[in-house]
């Protein structure tokens, strides 16, 4: 393999890498996961007959010093995903991830961020048909 110019780690799935090493003009959904503080979750004890298993209970609220921190690197990715792609990237607030469609050399562009934590492929979940629900 070719010696990188940005961190393999960011792109951990193989066909998304090699997309980014090929340099590939074919354009490519991808989910663009931010190097963010990780979300702190409460869990609950629950017991049944003896056994205890433990549930998430909520999420716990970010400290202003954390919040301030998350908008500030959402800003500044923003503004260099903008550069990059030459048009606004989708912010998906619950994933806390930007969508957007990529060239293989915007790939490598957007891995040499140091706001950036991964890059994996955007993909639609697909359920299975046999599957019967109520």
């Amino acid at each position: 393999m070719p010696k990188l110019d940005f961190p393999r780690r960011k792109i951990p799935n193989e066909e998304l890498l090699r997309h980014a090493i090929e340099q590939s003009p074919e354009q490519t959904s991808v989910l663009i996961e931010l190097e963010l503080p990780a979300r702190q979750v409460d869990f609950r004890r629950v017991g049944n007959q003896g056994v205890n298993h433990y549930l998430p209970g909520r999420v716990i609220a970010e400290t202003p010093e954390q919040r301030e921190e998350v908008e500030r690197k959402t800003a500044e990715a923003r503004d260099l995903l903008e550069q990059v792609l030459g048009a606004p990237p989708h912010w998906l607030s619950a994933a806390r991830a930007f969508v957007a469609d990529v060239n293989g050399t915007q790939l490598q562009q957007i891995a040499r961020s140091p706001l950036v934590k991964a890059i994996r492929p955007n993909r639609r979940l697909r359920v299975g048909s046999g599957v019967q629900h109520g």
